[in-house]
C-alpha cells in the first residue's frame, strides 16, 4: 500500500466539445501521461463531475466547451463539493463556454471571441505567484482568447495576451482559490501544435502541481 509521501496525485481529465479532436486530446493526454507524479483517468462523461464518481481523485481537467451545452446542476454541485473538500479544478481553453451561467462564474469567465488563429505574445503579468515566477514570455500560434468576466475581483491573473489586432493585455491564465480548493485556468491549447511548445507544457505542469499543493517547480 502506497504511503501519502509516495502516492501519485490522481486527476479525472473531461473531453467534450468541437474543440476536443482526437489529435488534440491524444496531445492533451501525452501531456499528462509524461508527469510521473500524475495518474489519470479519461472521461467524455460529464456525470465524471457529479460528486459520488469524483470524490475519489485529487484534480479535475476539463476540456470541454459547446455554446448548447449545460453542466447540470448536479455536476456544478458535485464540483463545488469538490472543491470545499480541497480539490484542485483545471479547466483549459474553450471550457469557458457553457450554457450554465454559474459553470461560467465558477471558472472565471466567458468565451466571447478571438481573431484568426495565428501568432501572438503572452507575457506574465504577476511574477511572485509560484506558477509563473520566472517563467518565460510564451510566443505561440494559438487562439487569443477574448472573454467576459462576471467578477474580475474574483480572478488572480497571471498572464495576459497581446496579439497584432489590438488585443492587448487580455487575461490568459488566472487562478482562484475557493475554500480549501484551487482552480488553475489556461486560455492557450487550441490544438496538439499548442501542447508541444515547451513554455505552455511548464505552464500547465505548474498549474497542475499548484492546484495539487505540490510545489509548482
Amino acid at each position: 500500500m502506497a504511503t501519502p509521501a509516495d502516492r501519485k496525485t490522481s486527476a479525472v481529465v473531461l473531453f467534450s466539445g468541437g474543440h476536443a479532436k482526437p489529435a488534440t486530446r491524444a496531445a492533451l493526454a501525452e501531456l499528462l501521461w509524461s508527469l510521473p507524479w500524475l495518474q489519470i483517468t479519461l472521461t467524455e462523461d460529464w456525470d465524471a463531475l457529479r460528486w459520488e464518481r469524483l470524490a475519489p481523485y485529487d484534480l479535475a481537467i476539463a476540456y470541454t466547451g459547446g455554446r448548447d451545452h449545460t453542466c447540470t446542476a448536479e455536476q456544478l454541485a458535485g464540483l463545488h463539493r469538490f472543491l470545499e473538500r480541497g480539490g484542485g479544478f483545471v479547466p483549459l481553453h474553450f471550457t469557458t463556454m457553457n450554457a450554465n451561467p454559474d459553470f461560467i462564474s465558477l471558472i472565471g469567465a466567458r468565451f466571447i471571441g478571438h481573431p484568426p488563429y495565428g501568432p501572438f505574445t503572452v507575457r506574465v503579468t504577476d511574477p511572485h505567484h509560484p506558477i509563473t515566477q520566472g517563467l518565460p514570455t510564451i510566443e505561440i500560434e494559438d487562439e487569443c482568447y477574448r472573454s467576459e468576466y462576471p467578477d474580475r475581483e474574483a480572478i488572480r491573473v497571471l498572464q495576459a495576451s497581446h496579439h497584432p489586432s489590438g488585443i492587448d493585455g487580455e487575461p490568459s491564465s488566472w487562478v482562484r482559490e475557493i475554500g480549501p480548493g484551487r482552480l488553475f485556468y489556461s486560455a492557450l491549447g487550441h490544438d496538439a501544435r499548442s501542447f508541444a511548445h515547451p513554455v505552455l507544457r511548464d505552464l500547465l505542469t505548474r498549474g497542475l502541481r499548484w492546484t495539487a499543493r505540490l510545489d509548482p517547480q
